[in-house]
């Protein structure tokens, strides 16, 4: 079901529109007769489109876009002016500056505002779809990591290799691994850890002396993959791609690929310290449309 905000000072208008898009059964409208109530009602929810007349009472035109965006959720929505000729002219000049606008002349036939709305909402599912996984997805779980095991696991000479794509797990005796799941993308990370090195960051990481590896010092891996996960999705959730919250959980060694096909990028990288490596898998793709 996508969500659609509309505004419209004239009842009728809307109410004839409303009508149309009903008759889809895909769609969820929401409507508003003025700026500051349609504002009031982008705050705290994620639309796919927003339909807007450029002379609306309370807010309007420019100052109503701004509104619409500080929602991070809404930043990719298209918004379609659906207003007169002239007032399209006067929409576009003073919405210069802004993107993923489009206008559309009032009145016009059902079929083409209905084939407009199907075209754009498309569209702003796209453009929010096209993130840069780097930027996005990896870039936070890098620096989660090495914030992790600098403040809580006290290893202070951290060193990392470049991310590039791996088709060979390293030789790991505790390994865990985390889903990440948006409406944007999914996959995983998990982290690998060889057993001596383990046994040091461990005891690093809660104090005291660990000196084997059992079910219980095991846990001790998700604990730190728990840290750097609530730390990369506080930086996740800033640029809109809030994750779901997820467990991790300890994989056998033999059970664990680190290609998955069900994935476009497969990419591994070293934590490299004085007391040895650390390795990094993270499996990530796109959601489907």
């Amino acid at each position: 079901m996508r969500n659609i905000l509309l505004a419209d000072k004239v009842l009728e208008v809307l109410g004839l529109t409303v009508k149309e898009l009903y008759a889809t059964q895909h769609f969820n409208l929401i409507q508003s007769q003025n700026g500051v109530k349609a504002y009031q009602k982008s705050r705290n929810q994620e639309f796919d489109l927003f339909i807007i007349e450029n002379e609306l009472p309370r807010m309007m035109g420019r100052e109503l876009i701004k509104s619409f965006k500080e929602n991070t959720d809404n930043l990719e929505t298209p918004i379609l002016f659906y207003t007169s000729a002239e007032n399209i002219k006067l929409a576009k000049v003073d919405a210069q500056g802004y993107k993923h606008l489009h206008f559309l002349e009032k009145p016009c036939k059902s079929e083409e505002l209905l084939e407009k709305i199907e075209e754009l909402i498309i569209t702003g599912i796209k453009n929010k779809m096209d993130f840069n996984i780097d930027v996005e997805v990896i870039n936070p779980f890098i620096y989660a990591t090495l914030e992790v095991l600098n403040e809580k696991c006290q290893l202070d000479d951290i060193n990392y290799t470049r991310p590039q794509t791996v088709i060979k797990a390293k030789k790991s005796d505790v390994i865990t691994s985390v889903a990440i799941i948006s409406k944007y993308y999914t996959g995983k990370v998990s982290t690998c850890f060889e057993g001596e090195i383990f046994k040091k960051l461990a005891s690093n990481y809660t104090g005291k002396d660990i000196t084997e590896i059992n079910d219980e010092t095991k846990d001790i891996a998700t604990d730190i993959l728990q840290d750097i996960f609530e730390i990369a999705n506080q930086t996740i959730q800033k640029k809109k791609f809030k994750l779901e919250k997820a467990i991790p959980a300890l994989i056998e060694p033999n059970k664990f690929h680190i290609i998955n096909n069900s994935f476009q990028h497969n990419l591994g990288m070293a934590f490299k310290s004085k007391i040895g490596d650390l390795y990094c898998v993270i499996n990530v793709q796109k959601q489907k449309e």
